[in-house]
Formats: C-alpha cells, sequence, structure tokens
C-alpha cells in the first residue's frame, strides 16, 4: 500500500533572515545544520523524497515577532496551492495572547507552534 509522505516539522524563515535563523539554531542545539530554512529549499529536497504535503510554522523568541510570523506563515500557505499547512506562532509573553489566538484562526492556521527551550518556559505550565 502506497502512503502520502507528510512532512509535519518545517521550520522555514522569509529569505532575508533564513540563513540567520538556521545558524542560531545549530548554535543553540550546537548541531552542524544542513539546510538553509528557506520555502524553496524546503519544497526542492522535500520533492526529491516523494513529500506531497508540509506543515509549516517559525518560532517567535520575542513577543513582537508573531505578527510577522504568522503573516509570512500564511502568505505562504496561501502561495503553495495546497502543498502547506501552517500553524500560527504565539510568545508566553505576549501582551495580548487572545487577540494573537483570534488572528491565527482568521489568517486560517490551523494550530499553533510553541517552543519551550527557545521561548523560556517549563513544557508542563
Amino acid at each position: 500500500m502506497n502512503y502520502p509522505i507528510i512532512d509535519s516539522h518545517c521550520h522555514i524563515y522569509p529569505d532575508k533572515i533564513a540563513a540567520k535563523a538556521v545558524e542560531g539554531i545549530g548554535k543553540f542545539y550546537d548541531l552542524s545544520m544542513y539546510y538553509d530554512g528557506r520555502y524553496s529549499t524546503l519544497v526542492e529536497f522535500g520533492g526529491k523524497i516523494g513529500v506531497k504535503h508540509y506543515v509549516i510554522f517559525s518560532v517567535a523568541t520575542t513577543p513582537k515577532q508573531v505578527h510577522s510570523i504568522n503573516n509570512y506563515i500564511a502568505d505562504t500557505v496561501k502561495q503553495s496551492n495546497g502543498l502547506m499547512t501552517g500553524l500560527g506562532a504565539l510568545h508566553p509573553d505576549g501582551e495580548d495572547i487572545e487577540g494573537d489566538i483570534a488572528e491565527i484562526i482568521s489568517l486560517g492556521l490551523k494550530g499553533v507552534k510553541m517552543h519551550p527551550d527557545f521561548q523560556k518556559f517549563q513544557i508542563d505550565d
């Protein structure tokens, strides 16, 4: 039986900051990073192995990044012709979490990505 391949954990970033974001992740985890964090690279290499769908997101490391990340992910999903499902970003120190959630819903994003390591909160809080 053939099943479609879905990559359900894809961090992507706007081209202008992707290299810096990937470098930061590599340093944070002390890992070598092999790809550049760009949408085009994700689709190129995923396509080579038969990925049919991607779940994309990015992490807000500060509250002020939430709005721009959510808009970037939503725009990318819209331009993907059904290839992507997007998750929104929240930050636990945001001043208007309810407003941020309302924005995520209005943008058509299907869930939320939070990251205790980067956002510095306890996962069970």
